[in-house]
């Protein structure tokens, strides 16, 4: 289905608009207007020739195409526009290939973009596009102001341009429609009924990513009840049309026995289906099967090619694999381990984060730098990284890299301690048990030590048998002392062997 030209060409202007970047207040109201009537499904429509005259116009488009209009023309042209008519009209298209072939360019252009004139370059094809009639254009310049190129983001922007293609049935606008609202890209709040809505009206147009869209939301129950049959029916419906990101997901439903017999070989079909089409998610998935040997032989050489792949493809989670895979095997490679960890890190990946603190905490291939073990051990921390918090308690605890305080140490202990890590809970048990920056506390510290000794650690289970036997923070109780201590002496603990070999016998 075809845009009208004049619907086509009051669409243009307002995009023209919309391209400024210094805009005045009355300029923004103008947009809010327009933008309420697209939410309202009211395409803003005038005829041109309600606007201006022909010449007039083709002398406006000549001009835009030299990126040659200045703000009071442009200002002039949408005050007139704004005192037309809200209309509904069809008219023939005369172009369809003019269309198709601007769009082309201006996706060309954009796939090669540096800098915002180049943006601008492919704005001008889209919109040239768009007046001819192409709708994809128009889901184009959508995803433009989605990703802020060659504007600044806005999302109002973006949704209207998806909904004006949406009118004309566009299923790419309309997947990309439900993916504002599944990730809440307006004001920080996913509307998932609005999510799935778009999706499914996508999906019935034969789009495989909101198809592929849909199964994700029941694999991963977001927004609906986790169903992973349901899942597997839509990553199916998207396969078999060839989308390698859904063939991706069944292999991954296959491997961890979701809605699904476990099954790692029927996983490694799905996985290599997605993995010839280059899918970076497929090659990582298959990396981690060969360095497990889950339905293959172990192989650390493939896996490593695998990881490789993917991770050259800028797949964060490869990327941090293959470091991970340098860093321990045997001779170890610190420079590749590092240089892998680092681009995982630089996108946000916690663990990445975490094992690169480590690498400067230890001095692993680096001179030590406890400054920034500190740095990377806060950004994973912040991202609730149990270990980073425990890390980065303890270089607080001692002054390392950091100025001692106790107080802080504590506050990392914590975090990491109610995540479950044993480590932090002995040494918060610790700093209650020595006051440090706080006054002694020794039911605190048997709390703390006994979560701890109870997961298996042996300093812990050492701690709570001398709390038992002195009666520090419990009622003294030597039998419950001396099979704490063993529980410890049989983990090697040297201290608790001691102290069991001058037990008392009564």
């Amino acid at each position: 289905m075809h845009l009208s030209k004049s619907k086509l060409f009051v669409i243009f202007l307002f995009s023209t608009l919309l391209s400024q970047s210094v805009l005045a207040d009355e300029k923004e109201n103008f947009y809010k207007k327009c933008t309420n009537q697209m939410e309202n499904k009211l395409v803003c429509d005038c005829t041109y020739k309600d606007i201006m005259s022909d010449e007039q116009r083709k002398h406006h488009l000549k001009s835009y195409e030299l990126n040659a209009l200045d703000d009071e023309n442009l200002f002039e042209l949408q005050l007139s526009y704004m005192k037309c008519s809200i209309k509904q009209k069809y008219v023939p298209k005369v172009n369809d290939n003019l269309g198709l072939k601007a769009n082309l360019e201006g996706m060309d252009l954009l796939s090669s973009a540096k800098t915002n004139s180049d943006y601008w370059g492919a704005i001008r094809k889209f919109l040239i596009a768009g007046n001819e009639g192409n709708i994809n254009a128009l889901n184009n310049l959508g995803w433009m102001h989605l990703n802020g190129y060659g504007f600044p983001r806005n999302i109002d922007f973006a949704k209207a341009w998806f909904k004006i293609a949406s009118f004309y049935d566009n299923s790419m606008a309309m997947n990309n429609l439900g993916w504002i609202y599944l990730k809440g890209l307006e004001d920080g709040k996913a509307k998932y009924d609005q999510a799935i809505y778009w999706f499914l009206k996508s999906s019935e147009l034969g789009n495989v990513q909101a198809m592929n869209n849909i199964g994700w939301m029941y694999m991963t129950g977001t927004g609906v009840s986790t169903n992973y049959l349901v899942s597997l029916e839509w990553f199916k419906r998207a396969a078999y049309l060839g989308y390698p990101v859904a063939e991706n997901n069944i292999g991954y439903l296959y491997l961890n026995g979701w809605g699904v017999v476990k099954d790692y070989k029927k996983a490694k079909i799905w996985f290599d289906k997605a993995a010839d089409k280059s899918n970076e998610e497929a090659e990582n998935n298959l990396g981690w099967m060969y360095l497990k040997g889950l339905g293959v032989e172990k192989d650390l050489e493939k896996a490593k090619s695998w990881f490789l792949k993917s991770a050259k493809k800028n797949n964060n989670l490869a990327q941090f694999n293959i470091g991970w895979v340098y860093l321990n095997e045997e001779p170890k490679n610190y420079n590749d381990a590092r240089f892998w960890l680092l681009k995982s890190a630089e996108q946000g990946y916690d663990e990445a984060q975490y094992y690169l603190g480590l690498i400067y905490d230890e001095g692993l291939g680096v001179p030590q730098d406890y400054q920034l073990a500190v740095s990377w051990y806060t950004k994973s921390a912040k991202q609730g990284n149990s270990s980073a918090q425990n890390n980065l308690g303890w270089l607080y605890s001692h002054g390392l890299g950091v100025k001692k305080n106790y107080e802080k140490a504590k506050y990392w202990y914590q975090k990491s301690a109610y995540n479950g890590n044993p480590i932090a809970q002995s040494s918060l048990g610790w700093i209650y048990l020595k006051g440090l920056g706080l006054a002694k506390n020794y039911e605190m510290s048997m709390f703390w030590y006994l979560r701890s000794a109870v997961s298996g650690n042996a300093f812990a289970q050492l701690r709570v048998g001398d709390l038992y036997y002195h009666g520090l923070g419990v009622m003294e109780n030597k039998k419950l002392a001396k099979e704490w201590y063993i529980k410890a002496s049989n983990q090697g603990n040297l201290e608790a062997k001691e102290k069991l070999e001058t037990f008392p016998n009564k």
